[in-house]
């Protein structure tokens, strides 16, 4: 089963390189044009946007919440273990 059928790739903005080498975003194997394969990551983030009933409609895709956690989580320092990480998209 195709699980990219499933998921929305991550907007471009997330996907830019990183200019620090040791942040989380240089190791996350996010979904842009490929899916990522799953199946051998220690972490697979997988956002999920709730929306319904606000008087605003539908956010642009930097505004969902689950891109605004991303920009945060991709920030953060990676420890001296090894870790593979993917991101699903939303």
């Amino acid at each position: 089963m195709n699980l990219a059928l499933f998921f929305d790739s991550l907007p471009d903005e997330l996907l830019a390189p990183t200019a620090v080498p040791t942040a989380l975003a240089a190791y996350i194997d996010a979904f842009g044009e490929t899916f990522p394969d799953w199946r051998e990551a220690h972490l697979a983030l997988i956002g999920l946007d709730e929306w319904r009933g606000t008087a605003a409609g539908t956010p642009a895709p930097s505004q969902h919440g689950a891109n605004r956690v991303r920009e945060r989580f991709y920030q953060l320092q990676k420890g001296t273990k090894a870790l593979r990480l993917v991101d699903l998209g939303n």
